[in-house]
């Protein structure tokens, strides 16, 4: 954002504050001077640019207890709602004006009103003035996130053509019997366009839409850390409209083009009844709903007259829209629309609208996904930017980078991928990268979107303290041959061990689809094995898994720091790994850094008891052990205390109690 913008942007803000509301007797008109039968007009775009006016008569106001739940019914008339088909979708927030002051912004209509006069819902100017004291803080300083109740159905009664109504609002249209049955019933609805997303299609924007199912998630839960994964799969599961209960459809016209077509375009100062739109994301996947300016204050704008996601607390991006057309429909005509530059923040997002400031940057997360297909010699690219909103981060990460995956391979179906993925914050105390190789013999675009959404979903959900973050970077290599290898067998070079001694192994492995391979290397096992019989040697690919793992055996950190070293150390699946079971060796997937220090200390007497050797390129996967004899040491000198005192005669021997259930702090190991 333009620094000189910026700097303007905070001037003026200090001006409005300190000015105040002189002017309101003459700007607006309050509901409690607003009597039915007055007449004025609206101002909206249909197609274009141009700013129309529409005539309005007011035939009634609900004035309910409290600040949120007061309206002023209008019937709209004259060619622009002729042209439009109606009150269309697209039309809220279009301001509403009696003798030239504002009274409010249009932001409900009755459903299946085809008559030349539709009935239209006014929000009043005085509800929604509330917000700017808000809007004006947060542009200094930004604020944390709140949430608050939804609104009541039952709008009022009101009295239409000598009949009394009551007015109730309704999310679904109402069936011919529901509304035959109940003819009293005056049914409105929010005249705000559906969610539109342009970049995401096929079965990242069918995921993003409706969720994941569990048996998906289950299918790939291989891929993933054994950490918090219930709560992950829960997060996954929700799609965007069971999140924010709105509609979410693909828009006709690609975003894209049109940015690219009208950013060279002045820059026009934003106008009480133009076009505009709020985005969660803004680049080449672009997410957002498009309304109209209901009331402009120097930088400060309200609009839409009803909520956008209803979250409150906000931080969208602000955007010039351009109307192509409003299509007409029997059910409900809409604007056909499209978002263009990128001007402002939105701050507010609430039942009385949305609101916040042009000229201020949103804090947001700059993405980029690079995809290459090796054997066609593809590369994709999409790089967007998310409005910081941490409940959003994870699961749109991965419909964006299972939409570059499924374009690159421009196929479902098996191969091998290399990933990269690195996350910047300004609160982090470092960038995390991560490398790790995935293979599948049937989809090998999903399971590295998916570890990295995870991995976003842990630092996001974190309960020590906001990450901040500010950048995330995806590094995809994908090739169609199978680059996967299963652990076969594991020997060692004798079958009898002493305290001490050094075992080398020999682990076999299996190519997918070529000559089996071997893999040697050294053990060292501890001096003291206390009187140990035996020992069990492990070897495995990729990082350990226990089947029986939950989140309540989830690791334990104590600050950001480990954390985000325990996910950038987490083993990938290129590694295969040589261990002795049920020895401590805090050398798993994630490190245990104080444990790891003072172990250091024990090395000699420890020994080597872990060997981890790198594959490059290749998933490793499969298991296999060994129980190797361990023969006793000679008996302790007669002037040593035996290790174990015999009980005392007619003493029964105290029962050794088990050991403190401690909790694990290894992602794989426990």
């Amino acid at each position: 954002m333009n620094r000189k913008v910026l700097l303007m942007s905070i001037l003026a803000l200090a001006l409005f504050a300190w000015t105040g509301r002189g002017s309101d007797e003459q700007r607006f008109m309050f509901m409690d001077e607003i009597k039915p039968g007055m007449e004025g007009y609206g101002k909206t775009i249909i197609k274009g640019d141009e700013i129309r006016a529409f005539p309005i008569k007011v035939i009634g106001v609900i004035d309910n207890p409290g600040d949120l739940d007061d309206h002023i019914v209008v019937r709209a008339s004259g060619d622009v709602i002729r042209e439009a088909g109606g009150i269309a979708a697209g039309m809220s927030g279009s301001p509403i004006y009696i003798n030239d002051k504002l009274i409010g912004a249009l932001w409900g209509a009755a459903t299946f009103d085809i008559s030349n006069t539709p009935i239209a819902l006014i929000r009043p100017i005085q509800t929604m003035l509330k917000l700017t004291d808000s809007i004006r803080a947060k542009a200094q300083d930004r604020a944390s996130y709140n949430s608050y109740s939804q609104a009541p159905a039952h709008l009022g009664d009101i009295s239409i053509d000598g009949t009394q109504k009551s007015v109730e609002l309704v999310s679904v249209e109402p069936t011919a019997a529901e509304r035959a049955a109940h003819p009293n019933t005056l049914y409105v609805r929010p005249v705000m366009t559906p969610v539109m997303v342009s970049g995401i299609s096929g079965r990242a924007m069918e995921w993003f839409k409706n969720g994941l199912s569990e048996r998906t998630l289950r299918a790939f839960a291989s891929t993933l850390l054994n950490l918090k994964q219930d709560d992950f799969f829960r997060e996954m599961e929700r799609g965007f409209e069971e999140r924010y209960n709105v509609k979410l459809i693909q828009s006709p016209v690609p975003f894209g083009s049109a940015r690219a077509a009208y950013t060279t375009e002045g820059e026009k100062p934003i106008e009480e009844g133009s076009a505009l739109s709020a985005l969660l994301t803004y680049g080449d996947i672009s997410l957002g709903a498009i309304g109209t300016v209901s009331y402009v204050d120097g930088p400060l704008f309200l609009a839409f007259g009803h909520p956008f996601l209803f979250d409150g607390d906000v931080e969208f991006f602000l955007a010039d829209a351009k109307i192509i057309d409003t299509v007409e429909s029997l059910e409900v005509p809409w604007k056909l629309g499209v978002p263009t530059k990128a001007r402002g923040v939105v701050f507010e997002d609430r039942m009385q609208g949305i609101g916040g400031m042009a000229g201020i940057e949103p804090r947001h997360i700059d993405v980029e996904i690079n995809v290459k297909n090796k054997d066609l010699g593809l590369n994709r690219k999409i790089s967007y930017q998310i409005g910081y909103h941490e409940n959003l981060v994870p699961f749109l990460l991965f419909a964006s980078a299972l939409q570059a995956m499924d374009e690159s391979l421009n196929r479902i179906g098996p191969g091998t991928m290399k990933i990269t993925y690195t996350i910047h914050g300004r609160k982090m105390p470092k960038t995390l990268t991560h490398d790790d190789v995935l293979a599948s013999f049937a989809d090998v675009a999903v399971g590295g979107p998916l570890r990295a959404a995870q991995t976003l979903f842990l630092l996001t959900r974190n309960e020590f303290s906001d990450p901040e973050l500010d950048k995330v970077t995806i590094d995809i290599q994908l090739e169609r041959e199978v680059h996967a290898m299963r652990v076969k067998s594991i020997k060692t070079d004798k079958d009898k061990y002493k305290p001490g001694d050094t075992v080398k192994y020999t682990v076999t492995v299996q190519p997918y689809r070529n000559k089996a391979q071997t893999i040697e290397g050294t053990l060292e096992l501890p001096k003291d094995l206390d009187k140990r019989s035996s020992l069990t040697l492990r070897a495995f690919g990729g990082p350990k898994r226990s089947q029986q793992r939950s989140d309540d055996d989830s690791p334990e950190f104590e600050s950001l720091d480990d954390l985000v070293s325990a996910l950038e150390d987490a083993s990938a699946n290129d590694w295969v790994t040589v261990e002795f079971l049920g020895l401590d060796d805090n050398a798993g997937d994630t490190k245990d850094h104080k444990a790891k220090s003072e172990n250091k200390k024990k090395e000699k007497s420890a020994g080597k008891i872990t060997d981890r050797q790198h594959q490059d390129g290749w998933f490793v996967y499969g298991e296999k052990s060994l129980d190797l004899d361990i023969e006793e040491e000679n008996n302790p000198p007669k002037d040593e205390e035996p290790a174990t005192k015999p009980s005392e005669p007619g003493k029964k021997p105290e029962e050794q109690q088990p050991p403190p259930n401690k909790k694990c702090k290894f992602l794989f190991y426990c």
